[in-house]
């Protein structure tokens, strides 16, 4: 089973609250803009949960994450006296290295599948000799696994 690509799984809070809530630069939410959510009624408390950490947890919104970058509310608009913290950035750049590295695992380990497939297929192809008269019957054809039949001489 495959995952959603993360902008058609936030779509719901963009539809909902397209002020506060894009598919495209983030600016960095209200601490406990949770609650107001809730207090809204447009999500249940377990689809909140969901919804805020995959748009969180997105590399665009930890870069948004700033020392000194205002936060919003539902509607857009600026929390004055709440700007995103040095502990916050830093924490935020302990993430985005967290996610670069297991991408990068992610990318070494399709490469080696890649290289072993690449190997297996040299092998048998290496393995495979040309004769000038057919294999004699009973003998397995080691590119399909099939045993040769005879073949009638007239």
């Amino acid at each position: 089973m495959t995952s959603k690509p993360s902008n058609d799984r936030i779509a719901p809070l963009c539809e909902a609250w397209p002020k506060a809530f894009t598919t495209g630069t983030p600016r960095p939410l209200k601490l406990g803009i949770h609650l107001d959510m809730a207090a809204d009624g447009r999500f249940t408390a377990d689809e909140i949960r969901v919804l805020l950490r995959i748009y969180v947890g997105r590399p665009r919104y930890l870069q948004a994450l700033t020392s000194g970058a205002y936060r919003i509310n539902l509607d857009g608009q600026r929390v004055p006296p709440v700007r995103v913290t040095c502990e916050e950035e830093a924490h935020a750049k302990e993430r985005l290295a967290k996610l670069d590295a297991a991408k990068a695992a992610k990318a070494a380990k399709t490469a080696k599948h890649v290289r072993l497939v690449r190997n297996v297929v040299e092998t048998k192809a290496d393995n495979v000799t040309l004769a000038s008269s057919p294999a004699p019957a009973g003998t397995v054809n080691p590119l399909t696994g099939r045993v040769v039949l005879g073949l009638r001489r007239s």
